[in-house]
């Protein structure tokens, strides 16, 4: 799959280890990221550095290029709450 600016992409553990390295090389190629994981605090960091990245392709979005979601996907009922978005 050929990697675009402007395509999206949820990573799932992306706050940390492979996630996070998944997560920014995903940026590195102006992909919009949603990081999903339980840590709050790496989360919005690792999203904080996705929109810096991203802005390398997307300068004046009027919204941001990554955001965070707090999710279990362990847990059948927040998975399916978390697709439902």
């Amino acid at each position: 799959m050929e990697l675009k600016p402007g395509l999206s992409a949820f990573v799932t553990g992306g706050a940390s280890g492979i996630g996070r390295a998944l997560s920014l090389a995903l940026a590195g190629k102006g992909v919009f990221v949603t990081v999903v994981d339980l840590s709050e605090e790496k989360g919005n960091e690792v999203a904080a550095l996705v929109e810096k990245e991203n802005a390398k392709f997307h300068s004046n979005l009027g919204f941001p290029s990554a955001m965070f979601i707090r999710c279990d996907v362990t847990n059948t009922k927040f998975a399916l709450a978390f697709l439902r978005l």
